[in-house]
């Protein structure tokens, strides 16, 4: 709608009979509208798309680590503007199957987690996204092992590629972390990979990044 707006990008995906939903938070940089909608775009940004670089696939990277689950579907993703007004959600389901693999996963409460920093300090300025679904062979212990580490990497990857201003691939969207104290989101300036393998806590809608 106009430059400075804050979208909500949710996934919504099936493993082994549970729901797990992605919530992350996005500044909109673009000064020309796009033609599809800024909702749109930001889905076609995380999804990928003919118009956009080879390898801006952030959705891609996130299935290749949930490889381990039994049985996966994406139910949908969507993208709301929530700042500085609520606008209608837009969403889709056209985002192609998992990878059919053999791997034995985790339970689904299992998880690893991408760490975010933002450009200010204190609880206001940190967010994380949990992610389940993961190959037991991919862990050492109560850890990630380096395949896990590997695939994870590509994610944050194609996060930086995509969502950051200075990426080889910006979209116009730049990741950041939503404060619900201050009302405000501020863009990510770091980002990692907590290794030790953690458990799904239930949280509300709109928790998290």
């Amino acid at each position: 709608m106009a430059l400075g707006d804050t979208y909500r990008l949710t996934r919504r995906v099936l493993i082994n009979g549970q729901q797990h939903h992605n919530v992350l938070h996005f500044s909109d940089t673009n000064t020309v509208p796009p033609a599809q909608g800024e909702e749109q775009a930001l889905l076609d940004a995380w999804i990928g798309n003919p118009s956009l670089p080879v390898g801006n696939e952030p959705e891609v990277e996130l299935k290749g680590i949930q490889r381990g689950a039994v049985t996966r579907q994406v139910l949908g993703i969507s993208a709301q503007r929530i700042l500085p007004t609520v606008g209608f959600a837009v969403e889709t389901t056209n985002t192609g199957p998992f990878a059919v693999v053999v791997d034995t996963g985790l339970p689904s409460m299992a998880q690893t987690s991408v760490l975010f920093q933002s450009d200010i300090g204190g609880r206001s300025g940190r967010g994380r996204m949990l992610i389940s679904g993961i190959p037991e062979a991919y862990t050492t212990g109560n850890f990630s092992g380096a395949s896990l580490d590997s695939d994870v990497d590509d994610f944050i990857d194609a996060l930086i590629r995509v969502f950051t201003a200075s990426g080889a691939g910006f979209a116009g969207f730049v990741l950041g972390v939503f404060s619900r104290l201050l009302i405000e989101i501020h863009p990510v300036v770091s980002f990692g990979h907590q290794a030790a393998i953690g458990t799904i806590v239930s949280r509300r809608e709109g928790r998290g990044v």
